[in-house]
């Protein structure tokens, strides 16, 4: 019994840590984003993309939580995520797309020091993004 208890302590303490750390993430991210929208910033952006957002059954301000996932990381545009308000099924399309396409920037550095092409991979990646979009958009 000792054990168990030792373990789910251990447990809670690592999970408590993960949430901090994401919570310094996400927080800051989701409140920058209600800002710009509390503005009138996010609704000029998002007219201004509205036409290639609506390629992937997307609202124009989705671009902001795409940017955000490529170039931060995933927990980012998580902090994106839940400040919009998005259908399921625009969730489930941005998420498959940040899904392939995530931390662009950071995972060329580690691809270029592994002897692969980052730029190959970076193009790949995005490609994919594109076609899993827009293939989960007509399937959806």
């Amino acid at each position: 019994m000792e054990i168990v208890k030792k373990c789910c302590l251990n447990g809670l303490k690592s999970g408590w840590q993960v949430f901090l750390k994401m919570l310094k993430v996400v927080a800051p991210i989701y409140f920058a984003v209600a800002f710009l929208d509390f503005c009138g910033i996010l609704p000029k952006i998002a007219v201004w993309l509205q036409p290639v957002m609506q390629i992937f059954g997307l609202p124009g301000e989705a671009s902001i939580v795409l940017v955000l996932g490529n170039l931060v990381n995933v927990y980012s545009a998580l902090g994106g995520m839940a400040a919009l308000t998005l259908t399921v099924k625009q969730c489930t399309i941005i998420a498959g797309m940040i899904l392939i396409s995530h931390s662009l920037i950071m995972e060329a550095v580690i691809i270029r020091q592994s002897g692969v092409s980052a730029w190959g991979t970076l193009v790949l990646r995005f490609c994919a993004c594109i076609v899993f979009g827009l293939l989960l958009n007509m399937m959806l």
